[in-house]
Formats: structure tokens, C-alpha cells, sequence
């Protein structure tokens, strides 16, 4: 019995120390934080969440459904989030100022590659709304493709529209693009729900029913057994054929 209690309590052990400096790691400071909403303490969780950085980045679960949203990253990551901290933290001038100095640089740099435009963050928060909608099972995938074209119509022209005025381009360049063409909705909906058929098809191993050719009316001929025989035909005794009757007689 001795023995037993002390190999459950090294077992223990030793999985408390696998998690390492874990438990003594601030939750912000964490890589990856996992959250799961039960309905009670010992059933499975049907929705949960992920935290991930840049910067505390969102991503919903939905394990009933198996499906998932990821939002997209934010514009400026954890340097301007970080600018109070190092004021805080920081007792003195020259520190205040070599952290204010390098955050600020950081900063500065990190906005100029996330710039984004109004239509652009149009699309990201519509993607991420509908794909909400779609995991929840308020529309179909059908539904989800048309939102989502419709949206990516929208903020193409706008884009297409701030683009000039997001650089500064006071007059129009030579080797700019050309204009934007919407997107055909019906021709890109019937291409993705032909590829996902093709694609469920290939992976069941069953393809799907060739659709029944167009009716043909059907022609009977008459068969050997339905054609008058000798049999059936009048005999005259003298062997010859009979005359054809008058029809005004």
C-alpha cells in the first residue's frame, strides 16, 4: 500500500513539472490561451475559444459542428500596447526614454506594413461575421458564397477608389492597374458547388448518378408470334385464293 501511494504521487509529480514555468506564466504572456464553455463540469465542451498573438488574435470553436472562425490579425501589434506598460514599469529618465525610444520605432514600422484601407476592414469584419453566421448554422454554404462575393464586390470598388488617395497620387500613373471588373456571384457559386460535389465524390469513392437521358418514345415492333400465320388466314377447298368482295354488293 506504501509503494502504491508513492508511485501515484511521483506519477503526479512528474506531470506537474512536464508543464514547466507554465503555471507561472502571466495568461497575456502566453502563446496560445484556451478557453471551453460546458454546460456543466464533467460534460464536453461545445464551443470554446482561442487567444492567439498578434495581438490577442480570435478564434471561435464550435465542436458540435465541427467548424471554427479565425479573425484576422489586428493592425498594430503588442509594441503600442506595451508603451504604458514600459512607462510604468520604468523608474528612471534614461530607461523611460530607451524603452519609449525603441517602442515608438517598433511601432512606427509595424504601422507602415498593416496599413489598411476602409474597404479592406470592410471585408475582414463581413468575413468574420458571416463566418460566425455560417458556424452557427443561421445560413448554408450556398448563402455564406453569395455574402461573401457580394461583400468582395463592394470593397474592391472601394479599395479601388482609396488607393490613390492612401498614397497620395495626385495624378494618375502609367503602370496603373486596370479598373475593376466585378466578379460573375453565379459563375463563381456554380464553380466552387462543382468542385466540392467532384471533390465529396472522389473522396466517398461513389460518384453521383448520371442524370437519365431525355425520354424517347418507345417503338414496339410486332413479333414473329403476332404476325398472322397460314393457320389464320381463310382456306378456300379449291385451293385457290378468294375473290375480293365487292364493297357495293
Amino acid at each position: 500500500m506504501y509503494l502504491h501511494a508513492v508511485k501515484v504521487a511521483s506519477v503526479g509529480l512528474v506531470c506537474l513539472l512536464m508543464h514547466g514555468c507554465a503555471y507561472f506564466t502571466p495568461p497575456l504572456e502566453r502563446p496560445v490561451i484556451e478557453e471551453k464553455l460546458n454546460a456543466s463540469v464533467f460534460s464536453p465542451g461545445m464551443v470554446g475559444t482561442l487567444s492567439l498573438t498578434p495581438e490577442r488574435r480570435v478564434v471561435l470553436v464550435n465542436f458540435y459542428r465541427n467548424r471554427f472562425c479565425a479573425e484576422a490579425p489586428t493592425e498594430v501589434g503588442s509594441d503600442i500596447s506595451r508603451f504604458f506598460q514600459a512607462t510604468a514599469e520604468a523608474d528612471l529618465p534614461s530607461e523611460v526614454t530607451a524603452k519609449i525610444g525603441a517602442i515608438m520605432a517598433a511601432a512606427s514600422s509595424n504601422s507602415v506594413l498593416n496599413r489598411r484601407t476602409q474597404g479592406m476592414q470592410l471585408f475582414l469584419a463581413n468575413s468574420y461575421f458571416v463566418c460566425q453566421m455560417y458556424m452557427n448554422g443561421a445560413i448554408n454554404e450556398r448563402q455564406l458564397l453569395e455574402y461573401q462575393m457580394s461583400v468582395f464586390n463592394s470593397a474592391a470598388s472601394l479599395i479601388e477608389k482609396e488607393i490613390p488617395l492612401l498614397y497620395k497620387q495626385s495624378e494618375p500613373q502609367e503602370d496603373a492597374p486596370r479598373a475593376f471588373k466585378p466578379l460573375d456571384t453565379n459563375q463563381l457559386l456554380r464553380d466552387v458547388l462543382k468542385f466540392q460535389d467532384s471533390a465529396s465524390s472522389s473522396t466517398d469513392g461513389q460518384h453521383k448518378p448520371e442524370a437519365p437521358p431525355a425520354s424517347i418514345p418507345s417503338v414496339t415492333t410486332p413479333s414473329t408470334s403476332d404476325a398472322p400465320t397460314a393457320e389464320d388466314k381463310p382456306v378456300n377447298p379449291s385451293g385457290e385464293s378468294p375473290a375480293p368482295t365487292d364493297p357495293s354488293s
